[in-house]
């Protein structure tokens, strides 16, 4: 099996983003759509597998023309905002409306303008497709699951069987998201040809789930780990005397200001712990997906994939 290679450096791609940044702030955002093509033609240039490399055919001024309208929308929508919110709301709305033809018409634009050794790329996904996926499903389940818990509070507030039962919901949230991931992972990659050959992603729910559930663990795990880390660093750096001092300011309702001021350190650590975690979270469900979808997805009969890619390089 052979693995793609990057073949770029950071030295080079530090000159093409600090010159991008400057013509940016220099035409007030209208080199954006230029800039973004110098980055994607810079990066699939340097992508190679068996020394043939991926090309970017668009060009600035194709980008341009949406680049100007979604400027005019976000620019629109902030003045309505201020002067008459509910066309704000209305924007906002239509938009939401908009999104999955918006999908659509950039998955066949990006993919048209992709190449690999001088074969395209394509994408047959339909709106009609986009807006079941990215619209009437998930306000279905959205749906549901609100009826459901007003039900549950309805009929059994203020009892242990509502608790049980909220438990339920979580994990029918977390079963609904995971449905999402699948339906939307398909849409988006069994839709994709190379040529005449097309991509099939054979996904399912029950791994996405079994994903997020370990994510979710693992969230838990380091939350309880951070406030560890900082009570024993706080304790060793500060002293108990800095807790006690710290408890009483926040039982006395003069010193309001000061728990802050007194509580900074702490919070600091914290902060900076919670951060990096984070990081590491999100590098470890990103990660394992793509490991997940990459190992079942096709490309023709007999092209198959994989990635190796782990959390800790990721992140």
């Amino acid at each position: 099996m052979n693995a793609f290679t990057f073949t770029g450096s950071g030295k080079e791609y530090f000159k093409i983003w600090i010159v991008n940044i400057v013509l940016i702030i220099i035409t007030l955002g209208i080199y954006y759509p230029w800039a973004k093509v110098r980055n994607k033609r810079y990066f699939y240039a340097n992508t190679n597998l068996e020394n043939r490399n991926f090309e970017y055919h668009a060009t600035g001024k194709q980008l341009l023309v949406g680049y100007l309208i979604a400027m005019g929308v976000l620019i629109a929508y902030i003045i309505f905002n201020t002067v008459a919110p509910i066309f704000g709301l209305i924007i906002i709305i239509v938009f939401a409306l908009s999104l999955p033809w918006i999908i659509v018409r950039s998955m066949l634009f990006n993919m048209k303008m992709t190449s690999f050794s001088n074969v395209r790329f394509g994408f047959i996904g339909t709106t009609r497709e986009s807006f079941r996926v990215y619209f009437s499903v998930p306000i279905s389940i959205y749906v549901a699951l609100i009826v459901l818990n007003g039900i549950i509070l309805a009929i059994f507030k203020d009892s242990i069987i509502s608790f049980f039962l909220a438990i339920v919901l979580f994990f029918a949230f977390l079963q609904a998201l995971s449905h999402l991931k699948k339906i939307k992972t398909k849409f988006l990659v069994s839709n994709i040809k190379y040529g005449q050959s097309s991509f099939n992603a054979d996904v399912n729910v029950k791994p996405f789930l079994l994903i997020l559930l370990k994510t979710i663990g693992i969230a838990i795990i380091t939350l309880i780990m951070t406030f560890i880390i900082v009570g024993t660093l706080g304790y060793t750096i500060f002293g108990v005397e800095y807790f006690l001092e710290l408890f009483k300011a926040t039982q006395d309702p003069t010193r309001t200001e000061e728990v802050g001021i007194v509580a900074l350190p702490i919070l600091t650590f914290i902060y900076i712990i919670l951060i990096i975690a984070s990081i590491f979270i999100t590098a470890y469900k990103t990660t394992k997906d793509r490991e997940y979808i990459f190992k079942n997805t096709t490309l023709g009969e007999k092209i198959k994939f994989s990635s190796t890619l782990e959390p800790l390089a990721f992140g």
